[in-house]
């Protein structure tokens, strides 16, 4: 069934959508500021999430709307720009112009506080005590609230391709903690792109059977044991273990079970160096 939709973020992953759903037949438009000169088959609409101006003469005939941006820094100004000011001008436009068109919204579990190693799913309390996740999960319910067929979905940290910070940790011989155990969760960024696939078809089809996912490995590996793994296959030093106190922060351990019973088979259920 043929959709249009609409890809709100031109980063790494929703260009990976774009292009696969291209590909798959549908209408494709991307929002972004400048827009390259090469458009190829994508369809670019010049405007700006932030400045509501720029959204005015919009048309906005979408089926669908996936919304996976990142902020510029990891400042609390660049975060209520985008999640706050831009997510607001959004929603009202498409209140106002089309409100049957539904959402996907990519979120971070750092809308979670847990830190002493607990298990957490969909279900878990969220009680954010950093900006970060206090303003996605304000994000996150005025999408929910928006529109009943609108889905949040929660990454945990996105790896492959360039992100490689613990790698630079090994490389400057950072200690790494390793007592009481720190817990890493990680996804491949492929598996992103295809989760994001997964849902949207699902939304294409009317079929979702939550609006709320986690998206996560089945693994959650100590980054002690993780950079062990890594300093292997580099060849470089093993990392010295920090050890801490016994009430030292231990993050938490993600469940991706709802997400597997949506029927969801990931490219890479363990962690991968492709």
């Amino acid at each position: 069934m043929h959709k249009k939709v609409l890809i709100i973020g031109s980063g790494d992953l929703g260009m990976g959508v774009a292009n696969s759903l291209i590909e798959e037949g549908h209408e494709v438009s991307v929002l972004k500021r400048t827009p390259p000169i090469k458009k190829e088959k994508l369809l670019y609409i010049k405007a700006d999430m932030t400045d509501h101006k720029t959204l005015q003469d919009m048309v906005v005939d979408f089926d669908h709307v996936l919304l996976v941006v990142a902020p510029d820094s990891r400042s609390e100004e660049a975060y209520v720009s985008l999640f706050d000011t831009g997510v607001t001008n959004i929603l009202q436009l498409f209140a106002d112009k089309n409100p049957k068109a539904s959402f996907l919204f990519v979120s971070s579990t750092a809308v979670y506080a847990q830190a002493k190693g607990e298990l957490v799913d969909e279900k878990s309390l969220t009680n954010p005590i950093n900006y970060r996740g206090k303003i996605l999960l304000k994000a996150e319910n005025r999408i929910l609230a928006h529109n009943q067929k609108n889905c949040v979905v929660r990454f945990s940290g996105i790896y492959g391709q360039g992100r490689n910070h613990i790698v630079e940790k090994l490389k400057k011989g950072e200690p790494i903690q390793s007592t009481p155990p720190y817990y890493t969760n990680r996804i491949h960024r492929e598996d992103c792109i295809r989760v994001l696939l997964f849902l949207l078809k699902k939304q294409f089809d009317d079929v979702l059977s939550h609006n709320l996912y986690l998206a996560t490995d089945h693994d959650s590996l100590s980054m002690y044991d993780l950079a062990l793994h890594l300093a292997k296959h580099y060849d470089l030093k093993a990392p010295q273990k920090a050890i801490l106190k016994e009430d030292a922060s231990q993050n938490k351990k993600l469940s991706n079970q709802r997400l597997l019973e949506e029927g969801y088979v990931f490219k890479y259920p363990r962690y991968s160096l492709r």
